[in-house]
């Protein structure tokens, strides 16, 4: 579980990041703004964020929801 306020990161910004990157911050306070700022392309780490700025990986799906698990779910945990 997430908690919030927290920090989501893209790549470019402001800030200095990891080689060949710089990066920007933004604050999120709740699940829905962070599932807006996830939709708009910020990333939960700034690894992740540059990741994808540099092309190595694909886009981080969005969390999901705080649902309970599914029958379905706990048989194949089980």
């Amino acid at each position: 579980m997430m908690e919030f306020p927290t920090f989501v990161y893209r790549c470019p910004g402001p800030h200095f990041g990891p080689p060949h990157t710089t990066y920007g911050t933004l604050d999120v306070a709740s699940e829905d703004d962070l599932m807006v700022a996830l939709a708009d392309g910020w990333h939960l780490t700034l690894k992740a964020a540059a990741d994808a700025f540099l092309g190595l990986t694909e886009p981080e799906p969005a969390p999901a929801d705080n649902a309970p698990p599914t029958r379905a779910e706990m048989e194949q945990q089980a």
